[in-house]
């Protein structure tokens, strides 16, 4: 019941699907397996006439809705398709107010064309205001696809809505939003407030975004350097809030891509190493550290010299780990 967010017309559905089904109404712990797994098939079955007055399927009845929205606001429809790469709770308007301002931080024209993903995807314009989105917001609050929460000052999506908003896309569809969602993201922290609990406050979203992207490239070879670097900085700004295991978990991913797309030998792979090692060390395992920083320091010297800062550093940071074994002579 809490997996289908207290909607009744989806538990009636996995009601009728279980009683139909042998062998999980012998064993009702299998459904939820099954549901996480074929998610979008079961809620897109239409409820008997005798089992639910109400002949759409729950898919149904917000497509519906969605045509609605689309007809009266395209940029309603799309921010409904975004906010499904980020948490279904505490959707704050200041993820939007900041990102929306970050134009003037442009670098170069690669970089300027990258910051302009996210906002192509919701608006036709290249421009995109704080106007622009909240009225994009109360059309979808008007049609109760998200609701207004006081009590924390941010909207709200209902868990099965938020699901569909994925779950009707396309792969590459699926791909352009999660990475649109992760620029928005970044824009985001690197403009974050100093206030402790704002930045936490992004956290759920950091994670929800992650684990979409890293469940749609877990089956792919990621060729996409601008993705990566977007997520390093993602592992950064965790580091810095002490979330370490949430970024051990971007470090990790990053250096599995970084190896399969530059080879074991790169400078781009050894740094992801290096990354990686660290958040070992902040999350208490310094064995496992050193293992890597080992390799790290062995593959810097060889490629570019022992004199090479880079080299240098680390074994500075081989150094701090091995003391932190309580190895200090050696350290």
């Amino acid at each position: 019941v809490k997996e289908l967010g207290y909607l009744a017309l989806a538990i009636t559905l996995a009601g009728s699907y279980v009683s139909m089904t042998p062998r999980l109404s012998s064993d009702l712990k299998k459904f939820l397996p099954e549901y996480r797994q074929r998610r979008k098939k079961l809620l897109s079955q239409k409820p008997k006439r005798l089992i639910h007055q109400y002949g759409e399927s729950v898919l149904g009845t917000w497509e519906i809705s969605f045509s609605a929205v689309e007809r009266r606001s395209p940029e309603a429809s799309r921010l409904l398709t975004l906010l499904a790469f980020l948490h279904f709770d505490d959707i704050f308007q200041d993820l939007f107010s900041q990102a929306t301002g970050s134009q003037k931080r442009k670098r170069d024209k690669d970089k300027a064309e990258t910051e302009l993903v996210w906002r192509s995807l919701i608006s036709s314009e290249n421009s995109l205001d704080i106007y622009t989105i909240e009225a994009a917001f109360g059309c979808l609050q008007s049609f109760s696809l998200i609701r207004w929460k006081p009590d924390q000052s941010s909207y709200t999506m209902h868990k099965l809505v938020h699901a569909w908003g994925y779950d009707r896309l396309n792969q590459d569809e699926q791909i352009a939003f999660s990475f649109a969602a992760l620029q928005l993201l970044r824009n985001v922290v690197s403009n974050a407030k100093p206030d402790p609990a704002h930045k936490i406050r992004l956290v759920p979203h950091l994670m929800a975004n992650f684990t979409i992207l890293s469940s749609i490239y877990n089956g792919m070879d990621c060729e996409d350097a601008a993705l990566l670097d977007l997520l390093n900085g993602i592992g950064g700004f965790l580091n810095s809030i002490g979330h370490w295991t949430e970024e051990f978990a971007i470090r990790n991913f990053c250096l599995n891509k970084l190896t399969k797309l530059c080879g074991e030998e790169h400078l781009d792979t050894i740094r992801a190493m290096s990354r990686l090692a660290h958040s070992f060390r902040k999350l208490g395992k310094p064995d496992e550290a050193a293992l890597i920083q080992r390799e790290v320091v062995e593959k810097r010297r060889r490629l570019l010299g022992e004199e090479h800062p880079s080299t240098i550093w680390a074994m500075n940071n081989l150094a701090i780990t091995v003391g932190n074994q309580g190895k200090l002579e050696e350290a």
